[in-house]
């Protein structure tokens, strides 16, 4: 099993069962976690530590101020 450990660098949430991210934390809402983004070649990476544990979320979008679709 790969080890991070870079800090966190992007504030991410989901809205609507998307998960997107800014990297400014004052663009994301209250309840906004931090997260590593990165590029895994074929999809927008998230990587949240919760404590001892963690999740890896596929398919993050760029907030642009609003939702996808919308």
């Amino acid at each position: 099993m790969p080890t991070y450990d870079r800090l966190p660098n992007v504030f991410a949430w989901e809205q609507a069962g998307q998960w997107y991210y800014v990297q400014d934390r004052a663009a994301a809402p209250p309840e906004a976690l931090e997260a590593r983004w990165f590029h895994d070649g074929t999809a927008n990476v998230l990587s949240i530590n919760r404590g001892t544990s963690g999740v890896f979320v596929r398919d993050a979008i760029p907030w642009n101020g609003r939702a996808a679709g919308r």
